[in-house]
């Protein structure tokens, strides 16, 4: 989950069974994408 500190809104996010690095670059390039 990645979070825009001034907003406090959720800005990217993954899912999956297990914790993998992957996961984080998902939710990155979602929060890169979406501001």
């Amino acid at each position: 989950m990645a979070l825009d500190l001034f907003s406090r809104m959720v800005i990217g996010w993954a899912m999956d069974k297990r914790m993998k690095a992957g996961l984080v670059c998902d939710a990155l390039q979602m929060a890169l994408w979406r501001r």
